[in-house]
């Protein structure tokens, strides 16, 4: 069973001066969190960084590096488009878009096992802190169940958009690709609009019309810093006050609340 991770990096000291920080966080967790049965690959985009990203310390993962020479052409969705398009041709089973500002815990497995079906797009939880507003993502622990946030399936009865999936981590199997591809071949709608956000939201709402469902996978259940500095540098509606409550790394968090809950409590190994 293949999977592929498409990863998206930035690293500057105007955007995003903990972006290699980040990134080899974001690996290195997700190195120690993988069961072995798994094959997977990270698609990694180096979107326009100063310095490319040296990947000597990784030489023990499968890892596709793509340097953007300019990001401001396609913003993020253009290397999303890009990686899951080159998945979906090199035949990986199941396919996913991640943000770097993640860190991984055995319950990463569960995620990987549960997206089986060809019309459903699933997510993990995070914890209260890694989204903005209210959502059944936002959970301070496992839940033993799929949930099913799209309620009977009917397109009158769909949620609004607050409860869509979040863009930080979310997949769906090759086959879904193969049916619900756009006319362009790809997956995420390549517009203007949509380079720098709304993209994950732009893809449910469409695929909600022709009876696609959105999943939370309630036993994975993940740390997600929600840095939003590119939205923020772009103009993508992010306040300077805003940008500043979020986007500074928040180095206590993780440690001091949860990393003992989210690495040895009520995640995959005990479940």
């Amino acid at each position: 069973m293949k999977i592929a991770i498409i990863l998206t990096m930035h690293q500057s000291k105007e955007i995003r001066p903990n972006g290699f920080e980040l990134v080899d966080r974001y690996l290195t967790s997700l190195k120690k969190s993988v069961d072995p049965h798994w094959q997977y690959t990270v698609f990694l985009f180096d979107n326009t960084s100063e310095d490319k990203f040296n990947l000597d310390k990784y030489n023990d993962m499968d890892i596709r590096y793509t340097y953007v020479e300019d990001q401001t052409l396609t913003g993020v969705t253009g290397p999303w488009n890009d990686g899951a398009l080159n998945a979906f041709n090199d035949g990986y089973d199941k396919i996913f878009i991640s943000n770097d500002d993640l860190i991984f815990n055995k319950s990463i497995n569960y995620l990987f096992e549960h997206t089986v079906t060809d019309n459903v797009i699933y997510g993990p939880l995070c914890q209260p802190g890694g989204m903005l507003g209210n959502s059944p993502q936002i959970s301070n622990k496992a839940h033993h169940n799929i949930i099913d946030i799209t309620g009977k399936g009917e397109v009158d009865e769909m949620p609004t958009e607050g409860y869509l999936l979040n863009g930080f981590l979310f997949g769906f199997t090759n086959k879904f690709y193969e049916k619900y591809q756009r006319e362009d071949g790809y997956i995420f709608n390549s517009s203007k609009k949509y380079i720098w956000s709304a993209n994950e939201c732009e893809i449910q709402l469409r695929l909600w019309k022709e009876g696609v469902k959105s999943h939370l996978v309630g036993l994975c259940w993940i740390y997600h810093e929600k840095i939003r500095a590119w939205k923020y540098h772009f103009g993508q509606r992010v306040a300077e006050n805003e940008y500043n409550d979020l986007s500074k790394k928040k180095n206590l968090d993780y440690e001091q609340n949860w990393k003992s809950l989210m690495e040895y409590g009520d995640t995959y190994e005990n479940n």
